[in-house]
């Protein structure tokens, strides 16, 4: 992975936290198992998903204002995240203060934790940790947010040193503006939003997404390396820097529009305080809708395919419809064939069509008991041949991987149910 890319990564992991969301989490590709050309394969099963907690304190350091429970799923390639009211009611905690968002200062995360699971059933052993002087110094970093601001916000607190004052309309967020925002609850006069704590996670949600969108236009290394230099100051985590390095290339590679932001259901209730109550029923199925993955465990194998080969930027090109040529060019195309079918293929078949063709088989491999769920095309960086290949094959559509350097000029991947 370039340096670029891992600047990237955690950029986008210190500055979607700190805005109340998004993280990276993804179970690690090792090196067990036969390999060719730089691919590794392993029949062995790891997890196909990662939890993590997204926690932003307060000046105080013992109470988390932002508490975001947060899954990266391998399988089906999406970033889900669960925002939890700070007011969430937990009952039997041990504690008077019934409020999840004072569960950190009793044993820090793993009270957290502990308590997240009691709410939503839901666990977690990772967690992204971000202070209020952090915060600022990320969205500084960026250049600041542009951002519709849906009231007027006017709050003060001398004894926190909490100052928010922020007009009712579009206007660029600084630091200090963006954290106004982000722990505004009410004005002075009792105002404030008109549907309370939910109110105002939906406009933090809002506030995420936007930021995630200027993360993602970032074009500037060094910003994203002056960052970098204060990451221990910025952020606590028990990600360690080896993990980021493997996580990197799920968290680029997520599309825009699968990162996905939910708020836990419930109401606001006066007992004893002001709290807010899970709805079970509701949130049950909510869980079951975006945090219960359909796969559990993913084959070390399918992992190399899916980041390796296919690669998680590639782009799914059209294979046209043109005659197919012995063109003299094919002899200069090496191809490697990596078979993930189930026995189901006939090698000798597909490598005979290609060879027919001119082209140059370079190696044929098993991809050992795993079986992807698709044949596909992979050409690396700018290979015109893949078109060819593929409706050799009788597809459609090659992919078009622009970060592949292993390998062949192109790769196919037999895939289930290919019988040709």
């Amino acid at each position: 992975m370039s340096t670029k890319s891992f600047f990237k990564l955690l950029f986008t992991l210190i500055i979607t936290f700190g805005l109340t969301a998004m993280s990276v989490f993804v179970a690690y590709v090792c090196t067990a198992g036969g390999s060719f050309f730089g691919y590794e394969f392993s029949s062995a099963e790891e997890k196909a998903y990662v939890n993590a907690v997204l926690l932003g304190l307060d000046k105080g350091g013992t109470r988390t204002d932002v508490i975001i429970f947060a899954q990266l799923n391998l399988v089906d390639g999406e970033l889900n995240m669960l925002q939890i009211p700070r007011d969430t009611y937990v009952k039997n905690n041990g504690r008077s203060d019934r409020k999840i968002n004072s569960a950190y200062g009793y044993k820090k995360q793993e009270t957290t934790f502990k308590e997240i699971e009691m709410v939503t059933g839901l666990r977690a052993d990772k967690y992204i940790l971000v202070d209020t002087a952090g915060f600022r110094k990320v969205i500084d970093t960026i250049g600041g947010v542009d951002f519709e601001v849906p009231i007027n916000m006017n709050y003060d607190d001398p004894v926190q040193d909490l100052h928010i004052h922020l007009n009712k309309g579009m206007q660029h967020l600084d630091g200090d503006k963006a954290e106004q925002f982000v722990r505004f609850r009410q004005n002075n006069d009792g105002t404030g939003y008109a549907m309370g704590d939910l109110e105002r996670l939906q406009a933090q949600s809002k506030f995420i997404q936007a930021t995630v969108d200027e993360v993602f236009q970032l074009a500037n290394v060094l910003k994203i390396n002056d960052l970098v230099e204060d990451f221990n100051e910025i952020v606590d985590t028990n990600f360690t820097l080896n993990e980021m390095l493997t996580y990197a290339p799920y968290v680029l590679g997520t599309d825009r529009d699968k990162i996905l932001t939910h708020q836990l259901k419930g109401e606001a209730r006066d007992m004893g305080g002001s709290y807010f109550v899970a709805d079970t029923a509701e949130n049950d199925k909510l869980i079951e809708e975006y945090f219960t993955p359909s796969s559990t465990t993913i084959t070390k194998s399918e992992l190399e395919i899916k980041t390796s080969i296919v690669g998680l930027n590639s782009k799914k090109k059209s294979a046209g419809g043109d005659k197919i040529s012995k063109s003299v060019f094919n002899r200069f195309t090496s191809v490697d064939i990596v078979d993930a079918s189930g026995g189901t293929a006939n090698l000798t078949t597909i490598q005979q069509s290609l060879k027919d063709y001119g082209f140059n088989i370079r190696n044929v491999s098993s991809a050992d008991k795993t079986v992807y769920p698709e044949t596909l095309v992979v050409s690396k960086g700018t290979n015109t041949r893949a078109a060819s290949v593929a409706r050799i094959l009788g597809l459609t559509s090659y992919m078009h991987n622009p970060e592949k350097t292993t390998g062949s000029d192109i790769t196919i991947i037999i895939g289930e149910g290919f019988t040709d």
